[in-house]
């Protein structure tokens, strides 16, 4: 008995190191994927970029300023442009992919953009496809393997994200239901229903908007 003891006392030391280099080796591996994704771009838009370099490059978009609640003047002036939204339905594609917009003009489902102070803080592009499956090789390849995925009842994937300290990447099927624009309205019911590939960036938390 006593010649074993140094023995087990060993193996248990050497299991408590391999158990912490594991873990050290774990925990790097993670930092390096959260890392990985960065701050994530669609085409040449970026998350933070300024709203003037967003219309330079979407000459086409429409963009509104969200109502405000302020109570006062200065708090009315100082948040004019707290919130800003962009929309814009066809000269864009995604991986050579078509917006749904451009491809069925009854359907306004494009590219639409959130400004917060006028920084890009979301982008969201739906495209005219049904299978996530033709974007992840490439999403795959710039920003390595998801971080989450589902799945539908036939195994096909209808979700993926990236996720990193700062900003997400989703990916997911969505339902386009019968919406069809007339003129100035967008009447829900008429068409027949479909579906379609949204790509979105995001923060995570809305950046500081400094002092």
């Amino acid at each position: 008995m006593r010649r074993n003891g140094p023995g087990r006392a060993a193996l248990k030391a050497c299991l408590i190191l391999a158990a912490i280099v594991a873990s050290s080796l774990l925990g790097t591996v993670e930092a390096r994927e959260t890392r990985r994704l960065g701050i994530p771009r669609l085409n040449e838009d970026q998350l933070g970029e300024s709203l003037s370099r967003f219309r330079s490059l979407h000459k086409q978009a429409s963009c509104i300023r969200r109502p405000n609640e302020s109570s006062d003047e200065r708090s009315l002036k100082r948040d004019w442009l707290k919130w800003v939204d962009c929309s814009l339905e066809e000269g864009v594609t995604f991986e050579g992919h078509e917006l749904v917009a451009e491809v069925y003009p009854t359907r306004p489902f494009g590219v639409f953009a959130s400004f917060n102070r006028k920084r890009l803080v979301e982008l969201t592009y739906t495209l005219s496809i049904t299978s996530i499956n033709a974007l992840l090789p490439s999403l795959d390849k710039r920003y390595g393997e998801a971080f989450r995925m589902t799945y539908d009842r036939k195994g096909l994937v209808d979700s993926a994200t990236w996720s990193g300290q700062e900003a997400s990447l989703d990916v997911e099927l969505v339902p386009i239901y019968g919406a069809v624009a007339d003129r100035d309205f967008l009447r829900l019911g008429a068409g027949l229903p479909g579906s379609a590939v949204r790509v979105r960036i995001r923060f995570n938390t809305l950046p500081s908007s400094g002092p």
